[in-house]
């Protein structure tokens, strides 16, 4: 497929071992989209409260994305990061 450079997903969104992802309006199942598996050590929940290493928000709509975007800044970790789909 032209265009295709073939580097997984969890490689292109800087998933380390270890990391902690709270996915929002995530598509099923979230870690095989995401190329991510078990021997990866990473945690994927959307219960962390505090020190998410991502955030991967799947938003719908404008206001979906600015009434989540405070709540992801809050609980991202100082070196995390916000990805939004």
């Amino acid at each position: 497929m032209a265009g295709y450079s073939g580097t997984p997903l969890a490689k292109k969104l800087g998933i380390k071992a270890g990391f902690r992802i709270r996915p929002k309006n995530e598509p099923r199942p979230y870690r095989d989209l995401a190329g991510i598996d078990d021997s990866d050590e990473v945690t994927v929940s959307s219960r962390f409260r505090a020190n998410v290493d991502l955030w991967h928000l799947f938003t719908r709509s404008d206001r979906e994305l600015a009434n989540t975007l405070p709540l992801a800044m809050q609980q991202i970790a100082p070196d995390g990061m916000i990805w939004v789909s």
